[in-house]
């Protein structure tokens, strides 16, 4: 391996020392040759979800979206990150720790139901004693009749 593959860079935004290769070259940064941002920190993400609010790093957001394959960890609906209502980083409000990655929609529906286990389950029961679409289908896909 060569030197320059084993050297490590620090990030100005997630402040990783990660490998060169994670870095796009930049000849205007003098004996550096890198940018100061990681290729990751340079996506974009949608700035209306504050990580540092979740106390996430670029990266630790990247894994969970990886880890979701992209989809609502309750509907698998897909999520959107060019979308200011594309997804929602779901945490736990009493501990602030993140549980995962949500659509709008099943996000509102945990904190309308106060994030309560019990809640759901009488929700459950409410629905199957009372009717509901019966789908079993993702949302927004018809059930094939």
């Amino acid at each position: 391996m060569t030197e320059l593959a084993e050297k490590k860079l620090r990030c100005n935004k997630c402040e990783e020392y990660l490998p060169t290769d994670r870095f796009a070259l930049n000849r205007r940064v003098g004996d550096r040759g890198y940018q100061y941002t990681c290729k990751e920190c340079r996506k974009p993400i949608d700035k209306k979800q504050n990580l540092k609010k979740y106390n996430l790093t670029i990266h630790q957001f990247n894994e969970l979206w990886e880890e979701h394959s992209g989809k609502c960890a309750i509907c698998s609906k897909e999520l959107f990150l060019g979308s200011p209502k594309g997804y929602a980083i779901d945490h736990n409000h009493a501990t602030g720790e993140v549980r995962g990655l949500l659509c709008q929609l099943c996000n509102q529906g945990l904190g309308c139901l106060q994030d309560s286990p019990e809640v759901l389950k009488s929700a459950l029961k409410y629905l199957n004693d009372n009717g509901h679409y019966g789908s079993q289908a993702p949302r927004g896909e018809a059930e094939a009749p």
